[in-house]
């Protein structure tokens, strides 16, 4: 007859095999430079500017044409050293393609206010974590302005070279199974600890 332990032990077993769902999980990209310009009236000059959102692995779309994958709707987010956060208020979205060019296949992630390159991010599918990879910077320049919750926004100057990160956070939740599992083992051991002390009992009296 196995023993309490053995059967905590075979339970764990049993749910360690089961329990491992793997769902969709959440994923940061992040892009970081410096640059000058001014928002709402407040100029920065050489600051650093970083760019960041939070999108579901779920939510990514494609491949579209040019290996293009895209995840909308998102809220960006903007830190600038020395004025502060700020929310662009008209784009939602991060973009990234393989981008054909004299230096061959590069990874192109786009903010939408600025542009990544890297020939180690071609084919990247927005899904996983990469980096922090040091890559080119591209941005529209001046002239051009971007509504924020700190007022309009336009770069002087921006950093030819940036970094992007794509981070994730694994969410796992037991399985209907797994939750099956656990009760039928739960079971096991009540009906184990009962006898072993219906046992017990009868020794002591004898």
């Amino acid at each position: 007859m196995l023993n309490v332990r053995t059967h905590s032990a075979l339970l764990a077993t049993l749910v360690f095999l089961g329990a491992a769902d793997v769902q969709a999980e959440p994923i940061t990209f992040t892009l970081e430079t410096v640059a000058s310009g001014h928002v709402g009236g407040v100029a920065f000059t050489d600051a650093a500017f970083t760019l960041r959102t939070t999108a579901d692995t779920d939510d990514v779309r494609g491949p579209f044409t040019s290996q293009q994958y895209l995840v909308d709707g998102l809220t960006l987010t903007a830190s600038i050293a020395g004025v502060g956060d700020l929310t662009l208020s008209n784009l939602h979205f991060v973009d990234m393609r393989t981008v054909q060019g004299p230096l061959g296949d590069r990874g192109g992630a786009s903010f939408g206010i600025l542009v990544f390159f890297d020939e180690s991010l071609a084919g990247y599918d927005l899904k996983s974590a990469v980096g922090p990879t040091l890559g080119l910077i591209a941005s529209a320049g001046p002239g051009v302005t971007y509504a924020t919750s700190l007022g309009s926004l336009e770069f002087s100057r921006v950093s030819d070279e940036g970094t992007f990160t794509a981070s994730t956070t694994i969410a796992t939740v037991p399985e209907p199974a797994s939750l099956a599992l656990l009760a039928v083992g739960a079971g096991a051991l009540g009906v184990v600890a009962r006898r072993r002390a219906s046992a017990l009992g009868r020794r002591v009296r004898s």
